[in-house]
């Protein structure tokens, strides 16, 4: 029994040591420079450019989680946007904070889209203009592919 003992010790130090031998994971990386879609990093948020998958946002224990969007109606959004469909109304972006943003029909589909306002330095990203009223606005508006309906 004693040698049985004895064996199974000796076993299961040289499997552990093993082990340690091989697994170095100060070599293994996960970073490519691109936007981060993996289940352990941050996902992109409401407004933020995507490449496939939203962080699920506010919204989504309400059943209105953010999808990734590459296209409004025939349009297309540069760098995709993580938002979702609402119906128009006061508070139907009012998940995403106070007058952060607005429901609003773009090439006919009703989205969440950022509100923005350069009098307040409240801007939009790159490849989007500020828009109200099928113009682009240096005022109150929202966050908008300029090629879409909203913006001319």
């Amino acid at each position: 029994m004693r040698n049985l003992a004895f064996a199974s010790l000796v076993s299961f130090v040289a499997i552990a040591g093993a082990c340690s031998a091989i697994d170095d994971f100060t070599k293994f990386t996960f970073s490519d420079g691109g936007v981060n879609t993996d289940m352990g990093g941050t996902l992109p948020g409401f407004g933020q450019a995507c490449v496939d998958v939203c962080d699920p946002g506010a919204g989504a224990t309400s059943g209105r989680a953010l999808t990734c969007f590459h296209m409004i109606g025939s349009r297309s959004i540069p760098g995709g946007m993580c938002t979702r469909t609402c119906t128009p109304g006061v508070a139907a972006c009012s998940d995403y904070g106070l007058a952060a943003a607005d429901c609003v029909t773009v090439e006919g589909i009703a989205l969440c889209l950022p509100h923005c306002d350069s009098t307040i330095g409240r801007n939009c990203r790159t490849n989007f203009s500020c828009c109200a009223n099928h113009d682009v606005v240096t005022t109150a508006g929202d966050c908008a592919p300029s090629t879409t309906d909203l913006c001319h």
